[in-house]
């Protein structure tokens, strides 16, 4: 912190004040706002950066800023006093001398003593706001360095410009909205009538929607009976059709066994015409008909049905088919093939 500013042969003004905090100087032209302001400067940096003439040559110095041969800035900061001294010898060559505290120290030793002090800086404000935002940002950081860790700030940074992106987007999009709104808004067609007789619609209106709905629900209700009745009538169907095919194996089985009987019994009715004895065609030489038909005698005939009782039995199954639906089952078909064999 930069306390007291004094001055000797600078630029016509003998200067000793102190310097607070925070301090603007105003004044007329030529009052000596910037001589203060050059006179700090050059004193931290050994040149004046932002004067009209800008130089670090020691001569050039004393030339454009001092009256006379000699010439003295100082400044004091964090209690610690800090001096330049300019002057000409008789041969006209100009020296600097540079004292710390009242005490001649080397150029190393006056910028290690300014650091230790506080590091005063000056920043001109002309060339700051010709730089770019970022360089900006740096130097403020430069010279105000925070007490908090950088990389976690510069997060923080990061984090809000996120944030403000995201908001901005935000708001075009709100603003987006809010403009389609309003220009729906001017297309809207209120209903005519007053608001009793509005309201009276909309409800008329719900009644009839509740109604539709549960007529739906109905429809839906009717048609899942529908389709249950119907799956019920073709699995009755596929059940009718299987108890027929398996009646017309059973059919065929017993006309197989019919006609096996009655050639066993015109066989039969042969042999027991034939004397005893007499060769049986059909049987070995060596076997006789007692051979054969050992029982002969207690072996009772057999009694076949009649052709017209095979005929209306299979009748019975065809027309059984018939009424359950099964025009076209194979049952069906199989049950006519053998009744025509009796026809």
């Amino acid at each position: 912190m930069i306390e007291h500013v004094s001055t000797k042969g600078f630029k016509g003004f003998n200067i000793n004040e102190a310097v607070h905090p925070k301090t603007i100087y105003t004044g007329k032209n030529k009052s000596g706002k910037s001589s203060r302001s050059h006179a700090i400067a050059l004193t931290i940096l050994g040149y004046v950066p932002f004067a009209a003439k800008t130089s670090k040559i020691a001569g050039q110095i004393l030339n454009d800023f001092g009256v006379g041969d000699s010439m003295t800035t100082a400044i004091t900061c964090n209690g610690v006093e800090f001096e330049r001294h300019f002057s000409r010898n008789k041969d006209g060559a100009v020296s600097q001398r540079m004292r710390v505290d009242k005490k001649k120290v080397s150029a190393a030793d006056y910028a290690v003593a300014l650091s230790h002090a506080g590091n005063p800086r000056i920043v001109d404000v002309n060339d700051f706001m010709q730089l770019s935002d970022q360089k900006k940002i740096d130097l403020l950081f430069n010279l105000f360095p925070p007490d908090a860790d950088l990389k976690n700030l510069e997060s923080k940074i990061d984090k809000a410009k996120q944030t403000a992106n995201e908001l901005q987007a935000k708001e075009r999009t709100l603003t987006s909205v809010i403009q389609r709104l309003t220009a729906s808004k001017s297309e809207i067609q209120l209903p005519a009538g007053s608001l009793p007789e509005i309201r009276a619609r909309i409800e008329k209106l719900t009644k009839q929607v509740k109604d539709a709905q549960e007529n739906l629900k109905q429809i839906e209700i009717d048609e899942a009976k529908i389709e249950a009745a119907e799956k019920a009538k073709n699995d009755e169907r596929e059940r009718a059709n299987k108890a027929a095919l398996e009646l017309a194996e059973s059919t065929r089985r017993t006309v197989n066994e019919i006609k096996e009987k009655e050639k066993l019994q015109a066989e039969f009715d042969r042999i027991m015409e034939s004397k005893e004895g007499d060769f049986v065609p059909g049987v070995e030489s060596s076997k006789t008909v007692d051979a054969v038909f050992p029982d002969k005698k207690t072996w009772p005939p057999l009694k076949l049905a009649k052709h017209e009782t095979v005929q209306e039995s299979i009748q019975k199954i065809i027309d059984t088919m018939k009424d359950a639906g099964c025009e076209v089952c194979a049952g069906l078909i199989v049950a006519k093939m053998e009744l025509n064999k009796f026809k």
